[in-house]
């Protein structure tokens, strides 16, 4: 090994060299798709991207897997950026009238920000997508989609009293899913 590198100092094969690091730099690059393994994030649809999970076999025509996200997963993204959050609860489904929202979500929890009145945020799980757009609609009807946020399968909707700069590290934690 020692003289190879002692060739390869002295010039005698540094055309070789050049080739040998191209070809290594090649290789590395294709290591991901070798055996028809795909991982990271790809893009799906209109500028729309999601986070895949790795797929094995045959991925010709392949589209990324939406990995779901849950109440669960979202509070504990909050707990582990250590934001504030107290009286975290399930809320039961109730089916409002024509004039109110929606009910197309699938969980619904709701949490109070110590300074916050009247409540804090909520978070919105969804089924699927055309149930998240109902509801999505919903709130740009009303004038209310500045306090939310879309991320997944969820909404994430803020009371009015948070402050800016509270809500960005509350955005931050579910985007970050």
């Amino acid at each position: 090994m020692v003289r190879f590198w002692q060739r390869i100092r002295g010039g005698a094969a540094r055309g070789n060299v050049r080739a040998l690091f191209a070809l290594t730099l090649a290789l590395a690059l294709a290591v991901p798709l070798v055996g028809g393994r795909v991982a990271g994030i790809e893009p799906v649809g209109a500028g729309a991207v999601t986070r895949t999970t790795s797929v094995t076999g045959d991925v010709t025509g392949a589209r990324a897997v939406r990995v779901p996200l849950t109440g669960d997963a979202v509070t504990a993204s909050f707990r582990a950026s250590r934001l504030p959050m107290t009286d975290l609860r399930q809320e039961a489904m109730v089916q409002r009238g024509p004039s109110g929202a929606p009910t197309t979500e699938r969980e619904v929890w709701a949490f109070r920000i110590p300074g916050v009145e009247p409540s804090g945020g909520r978070i919105l799980v969804f089924a699927d997508d055309a149930a998240l757009q109902t509801k999505a609609d919903w709130f740009r009807r009303v004038g209310a989609e500045q306090s939310i946020t879309i991320h997944g399968n969820v909404i994430l909707w803020l009371d009015p009293g948070v402050s800016a700069l509270e809500a960005t590290h509350y955005r931050a934690a579910v985007t970050r899913l």
